[in-house]
């Protein structure tokens, strides 16, 4: 023989020494061999078992169909799965059970082998996984609520004589019991944190759960006079955080010294995060409330199908009911509708065609549709709209959320504006002059009717174009356009009102003269921002100027004519009354210089 071939005495000790039971049975399905765990497991002697047919530790409540397959599948290579099996004293309990077929030399089967688990533990624990998660599945909205539900559970599944959720406050100075079940009713619910098992076990730089199953043996049942006073003789706790930090912990008492199992230290752990997660969510609710407490705009938030109003800030309250913010005392909650919703055009809204209802209703979101909404007192808001849906993980619809801001007087002052801008229009072009503003980089923002039948540029898209660019588009104005930007850029670097005559030609006559004043604006750091221009025909006072001047040329000629003639009539006079003089004769004329 081999001396590596295990002999059958040697695989027959291993069967009687292994852990697990193991029970061999003939074809028949009588028992012929179960070892020490098989006999120990279900309180039978080994002499008991020998020869009885394997349904003696079978339990009635299993399933006929599913127990009648068993032989046939082992035969076919083996069955696996569980089953209820029974004690000798009567009790069921669940196991996990292998078979395999066990054959002779010539392949022929002689004989079946099982092997069994007690997994009465493993179903317990499962079982207890199962109610943590029914419990997260049924949790509700309300965080206060959920963690005393968690609280309370741990203590339930975990078996201990009570739990308690404590918490440091606000400045880390007290540690202060948040929750409790079964806790005893004299029970200080406030304490310094030094020294006190929760906080050295769990919130003072712990990650884990801490395990202590014989509190005789720390220094606790010393320094935290709960463990002296009320008796607790073990502890499983585990840290709960907010935001990373450790701010809290979960914990399990007993009366008794007892060993946690991996999967109660797991269960402490699970539950922990889940109050960590509560307190998460708490804080995100109080920032969100405060958010949209304090937001400028309306914001209301609505259930899911029935659009029944759940939150509702100030603002909106405000604009909804007709009064001002500080006189609002709603709160976030039932807001009664009173109000009546309008388009700008004055048509009424029903509630479906409201933004909130289509979003919750149809999914829709609206994006800064502009209504009115009038309150019940008849107070007007002009208000820009934005609306969404609010989905679940799954895609749900299980609210909506619209939020308005009021733009009444962004509305007036566009109101205002027009109004001030047609009167503005309506002034310029009633004037005989050319009117035309125009940015800091020379292009068109508007120009007077006149302005632009002169330069014929009536229906011609002409804002935002510089001169440059409308002499490109007209051959005839071409040199003017480009004479009008020069002189713009003059008035620029002068900086100052710059007044020159401008001729302009005329398709069907001759060319106009205009009189233009350029002024130019700047802003506070000296940028160029507009440029205004007016300019009057002064064609006829020019030609009238220049009538003026050749008549006063003419008469200047006619003067000098007449000056020179009288000159030479004096001179000639002179000569006369010389002659008079020395022919003895008395002068003859009188001359005056």
């Amino acid at each position: 023989m081999n001396s590596l071939e295990p002999d059958k005495s040697m695989l027959a000790l291993a069967l009687k020494s292994i852990g697990n039971c193991v029970c061999i049975s003939d074809l028949n399905d009588n028992i012929i061999f179960v070892n020490e765990s098989f006999s120990q497991t279900f309180g039978y002697s080994i002499e008991e078992l020998r020869g009885k047919p394997i349904n003696v530790v079978r339990s009635d409540y299993n399933d006929p169909e599913k127990v009648s397959v068993i032989f046939a599948e082992t035969l076919k290579g083996g069955w696996r799965g569980e089953l209820m099996n029974r004690r000798k004293d009567g009790t069921d309990f669940p196991v996990s059970v292998a078979t395999s077929v066990i054959l002779d030399d010539n392949g022929k089967p002689i004989a079946v082998m099982g092997v069994a688990n007690d997994i009465t533990e493993t179903k317990r624990m499962q079982a207890k996984f199962r109610s943590v998660a029914d419990l997260f599945q049924n949790m509700g909205s309300d965080t206060t609520k959920n963690i005393d539900t968690i609280v309370a559970c741990a203590c339930d599944v975990i078996g201990g004589a009570a739990s308690l959720y404590n918490k440091l406050d606000d400045t880390d100075c007290s540690l202060v019991v948040w929750a409790g079940h079964n806790l005893p009713s004299e029970m200080e619910r406030r304490d310094s944190p030094e020294g006190h098992i929760c906080y050295e076990a769990t919130i003072k730089g712990q990650d884990k759960p801490v395990v202590l199953g014989d509190l005789s043996t720390t220094s606790y049942v010393k320094s935290d006079p709960n463990v002296v006073r009320f008796g607790f003789r073990s502890y499983i706790g585990a840290p709960v955080k907010r935001r990373g930090k450790a701010i809290g912990s979960l914990a399990v008492v007993d009366l008794v010294s007892r060993e946690f199992t991996p999967e109660e230290i797991d269960l402490i752990g699970i539950l922990a995060s889940a109050l960590s997660q509560e307190e998460e969510r708490q804080d995100a609710i109080m920032i969100l409330e405060t958010a949209v407490q304090q937001s400028p705009s309306g914001i209301l938030i609505a259930d899911a199908p029935d659009v029944k109003i759940r939150i509702a800030n100030s603002k909106a309250i405000a604009i909804l009911q007709g009064e001002s913010e500080g006189d609002t005392d709603y709160g976030l909650h039932g807001v009664s509708r009173s109000w009546t919703t309008f388009r700008p055009d004055g048509t009424l809204l029903s509630l479906d065609q409201l933004p909130l209802t289509r979003a919750i209703q149809y999914g829709e979101i609206a994006e800064n549709e502009e209504f009115i909404i009038q309150a019940a007192n008849g107070v007007e808001h002009f208000v820009s709209v934005n609306a969404a849906p609010v989905r679940n993980t799954e895609g749900v619809i299980t609210a909506g959320v619209v939020m308005f801001h009021d733009i009444t007087a962004k509305r007036q002052t566009e109101q205002e504006l027009r109004e001030s801008e047609d009167r503005l229009r309506t002034l310029i072009n009633a004037m005989p002059d050319i009117v035309c503003f125009k940015d800091g980089e020379g292009r068109w923002l508007e120009a007077n009717d006149f302005d632009l039948k002169l330069f014929e540029l009536q229906g011609i898209d002409y804002k935002g174009k510089k001169d440059s660019e409308l002499a490109l588009e007209s051959g005839f104005y071409k040199e003017a356009f480009l004479g009008c930007e020069e002189s713009d850029e003059k008035a620029w670097v002068h900086k100052a009102a710059l007044r020159a005559d401008e001729t302009i030609p005329c398709p069907n006559g001759p060319s106009k003269v205009f009189d233009i004043i350029k002024v130019p604006a700047f802003d506070e750091k000296g940028a160029r921002k507009g440029l205004v221009v007016v300019g009057r025909d002064v064609t006829e006072r020019i030609h009238a100027q220049n009538a003026l001047q050749h008549k006063a040329r003419e008469l200047e000629r006619f003067n000098n004519l007449m000056i020179g003639r009288e000159l030479k009539m004096i001179e000639l006079k002179k000569e006369i009354n010389e002659l008079l003089i020395k022919s003895g004769h008395p002068e003859k004329y009188m001359i005056h210089e």
